[in-house]
């Protein structure tokens, strides 16, 4: 699934296929080797989300958001705030105890597979057991899933 750079998880990896920029911009992130076919992957992110580290040639480059989400990024790994309606297996969850037992206690955790059914402006309708449960946007951007 393409998404933009910055919308990639932390810890995951993504393929650059698309630099939307202006000629300038897009000159200097090809010097720091943001170039289309390059892997690269979300190594850390500020406390306030912005900015995020990345590794791309063996190098850890910062970009803020407004840089990164021009940058469009091929990979398997997502967030469940951007997943479209279909069938994926959580791959990991990002929170702490509290969150992880309500997910645990909704059906969700690492390895279960869950489908998509539909997305309101306040979150994703998910099916989990033969259940539907709601999950506000807040939390599904801290479920990554995996497309299957």
């Amino acid at each position: 699934m393409k998404i933009s750079l910055s919308r990639l998880p932390v810890g995951f990896e993504g393929t650059i296929v698309e630099i939307n920029a202006p000629h300038e911009l897009r000159e200097r992130l090809f010097g720091m080797g943001f170039i289309k076919g390059q892997r690269v992957k979300a190594i850390r992110r500020a406390p306030l989300r912005d900015p995020v580290v990345y590794s791309i040639k063996g190098s850890e480059i910062s970009l803020r958001e407004e840089l990164s989400s021009r940058i469009v990024v091929e990979s398997r790994f997502l967030s469940l705030d951007l997943a479209a309606p279909g069938e994926y297996i959580v791959v990991s969850l990002i929170g702490g105890r509290r969150f992880l037992e309500k997910m645990s206690f909704i059906g969700i955790s690492k390895g279960n597979k869950i489908s998509v059914t539909s997305s309101f402006s306040r979150g994703k309708y998910v099916k989990v057991n033969s259940t539907d449960v709601f999950i506000p946007f807040r939390q599904a951007m801290r479920i990554i899933v995996e497309e299957l």
